[in-house]
């Protein structure tokens, strides 16, 4: 599998906020992220996770560490304190249901960190 870099965390949050504003389906979405190179499934999985935050609901595939602290800046800067709330609820329902199938210390550091702004 290809490495996620930083411009394709970057643009999974821009097409992520896109479909959750309901600007652009889910596949567009998708679709744009393949044709910078990211895999499809990976591209699906972080919007995925980009809607979840901003909704505050459940998500089950777990991105990478760096992703998900750049979604939770991102999202307390251009979304407010209110979305960062949702966010961490988000963070912590996954990392509850990730519970006894992955150990994600580094998700559970920055939940708490994040709780603290």
């Amino acid at each position: 599998m290809a490495k996620i870099t930083e411009k394709n965390i970057a643009d999974s949050f821009q097409q992520g906020v896109l479909v959750y504003q309901k600007s652009i389906s889910k596949k567009e979405a998708v679709d744009y992220l393949s044709d910078t190179g990211m895999h499809k499934k990976s591209a699906s999985m972080y919007i995925t996770c980009v809607i979840a935050l901003l909704s505050g609901t459940q998500y089950g595939s777990t991105v990478n560490e760096n992703a998900t602290e750049y979604f939770l800046k991102k999202i307390y800067a251009d979304f407010g304190k209110d979305h960062l709330i949702h966010a961490l609820d988000a963070l912590k329902l996954h990392l509850e249901y990730q519970e006894g199938k992955n150990n994600l210390p580094g998700l559970w550091h920055l939940h708490d960190r994040y709780s603290k702004v």
